[in-house]
């Protein structure tokens, strides 16, 4: 199963960053920083803006488990 089959099967917002950014800096060091978000955001055909988001919420995900939706996530964060 790809990273992209998977993340159409999850439902769960922070199982969801938690794979956009665990792909995205895995590519990082696959490529030897040679990588970008827009390269993620293509590879999951999401907006750049949505993986920016999505890493962002991953690196601070213990401070969030209390939330239930991804835009309270966000608010917190903000």
């Amino acid at each position: 199963m790809t990273f992209k089959e998977k993340l159409s099967t999850i439902t769960e917002w922070k199982d969801r960053v938690t794979l956009i950014s665990f792909y995205h800096h895995t590519m990082i060091v696959r490529h030897k920083g040679k990588w970008s978000v827009r390269k993620t955001a293509k590879y999951f055909n999401l907006s750049v803006g949505g993986v920016s988001e999505a890493i962002q919420l991953a690196k601070r995900i213990d401070e969030l488990n209390d939330c239930i939706t991804k835009k309270e996530a966000l608010l917190r964060i903000k």
